[in-house]
């Protein structure tokens, strides 16, 4: 398939999940088909996410471009755009207003986007690469192939993605919910925090970007997870002792810092482990398996970490494993900063 229309076909598995959420929460008025609608719902909403990440990385590698653009425009701004709606929800409607009809606002804000996307994939250009690719004979590649020739390749992979996805869903996505139910800090200024981590992680993912095409993706890739490694557990403790908005919005902002670094380089290192007409399935086992793993049940994990522990810093335990495993990832890794055109 070309990947323009792979593209489209994607972007439906994203708009069909709006639709779905508000579909079962009408299922409440039709009983006998609201198991049906529940499970119809809820299987679109769980493997939308996933789908599209490792299919754009592949089509900007193609054309030789720098990746660093593509975490921003496909999940930090979305990351943003969400914690902005969430602050502002929050803030503007009684808890009585959101259970009845404000929670159904962000869902309403995320269809306007499919026409945009549809629009812009409808009149992409097949790459050069790909094209050329495609019109020389080979093999179709199986994921047994696959795996056995490019073993080192997917499990590097698979690595990366288990650090950077760990961290994302523990900074981005579980912390306000671990704000207020552990910290006891409002909602809202728990969406404020995050706002002003996010910010400062859009501005600085193209900058590390950039610096990775001029030192390579291992050097930043490796401070990057040092940091995963040391800061959580320290600023967690830090942030248990006083929890306020102030220090929760500085430790956002240092952690989010952190995720820029290895965010920048990431997309790209991930893209150059393979070849042209190998790597949309490359990318696919490594970082389909990851997030489904330690992203899906990142905060099943975390919650099940916080009882077993006793403690409310283990949420730190479970981002320094991921650093450990991003780790050997990026030991396994091939560094082609060098490389002008990836073939």
């Amino acid at each position: 398939m070309f990947k323009p229309n792979a593209l489209i076909f994607v972007l439906s598995f994203f708009v069909l999940p709006v639709h779905a959420e508000n579909w079962r929460y009408c299922a409440a008025n039709a009983p006998m088909s609201a198991p049906c609608k529940a499970w119809v719902s809820a299987y679109l909403a769980g493997h939308a996410p996933d789908t599209d990440p490792q299919e754009v990385p592949r089509y900007v590698a193609d054309n030789s471009l720098s990746l660093s653009l593509n975490p921003v425009s496909r999940g930090e701004l979305a990351a943003l755009a969400g914690a902005a709606i969430g602050m502002l929800i929050t803030q503007g409607l009684t808890p009585e207003q959101i259970d009845s009809w404000g929670w159904r606002l962000p869902f309403i804000f995320g269809l306007l986007i499919g026409p945009v996307g549809l629009y812009m994939r409808r009149h992409l250009e097949e790459t050069e690469a790909f094209t050329t690719s495609r019109a020389q004979p080979h093999e179709s590649v199986s994921l047994l192939t696959l795996w056995r020739d490019h073993t080192r390749s997917v499990l590097a992979c698979f690595g990366l993605v288990v650090a950077g996805t760990i961290m994302y869903y523990v900074v981005l996505i579980y912390m306000p919910t671990y704000a207020k139910t552990q910290l006891k800090i409002p909602l809202g200024d728990a969406f404020m925090a995050q706002v002003a981590g996010l910010l400062c992680l859009t501005a600085a993912i193209p900058f590390f970007g950039a610096l990775s095409d001029r030192i390579g993706r291992k050097p930043l890739l490796l401070f990057a997870l040092a940091c995963y490694f040391v800061l959580p557990y320290p600023l967690l403790a830090w942030l248990q002792a006083e929890p306020t908005l102030t220090r929760l919005t500085l430790m956002q902002i240092i952690l989010c810092t952190a995720v820029a670094i290895s965010f920048g380089p990431v997309s790209t290192a991930l893209a150059e482990q393979f070849p042209v007409r190998m790597r949309s399935t490359g990318l696919a086992l490594a970082y389909n398996f990851a997030v489904m793993l330690f992203g899906g049940f990142a905060q099943l994990i975390v919650t099940w970490l916080i009882r077993e522990t006793g403690t409310p810093l283990a949420p730190a335990f479970y981002v320094m494993f991921g650093a450990v495993a991003g780790t050997v990832g990026v030991l396994l890794m091939t560094d082609r900063y060098k490389d002008e055109v990836l073939h």
